[in-house]
């Protein structure tokens, strides 16, 4: 019998609205990042957990190349939407400084 690879659940929306369920919908239950990662995708009722795959169990991806792949994501899922679509998102996440910089834990 072949276990399918561990999950390590990385993102969770408790409300996701309407006009976005569509786009994550046409996603399917898988998405590969551009990095070669797989994320499992379940969604439904309004909410959405993303789980990254792990082959490897001993192997974590660092935060910052999760965010990377989520925001790729977000972005596709962005584009879907006519009224959302553009780059706003990257801009903001430059702006922000949400992408470009390493991610810091939190002290303590």
């Amino acid at each position: 019998m072949t276990l399918p690879p561990p999950l390590l659940p990385v993102l969770s929306d408790e409300v996701v609205w309407p006009e976005f369920e569509a786009p994550i919908a046409a996603l399917g239950s898988t998405w590969t990042a551009p990095s070669g990662r797989r994320y499992r995708i379940a969604a439904g009722g309004g909410r959405v957990l993303i789980s990254l795959e792990r082959p490897d169990p001993s192997v974590i991806p660092s935060a910052d190349e999760i965010d990377e792949d989520l925001l790729v994501l977000a972005e596709a899922v962005q584009q879907a939407v006519p009224a959302f679509a553009g780059d706003a998102l990257r801009r903001s996440a430059v702006a922000y400084g949400w992408y470009g910089r390493p991610f810091k834990t939190a002290p303590g």
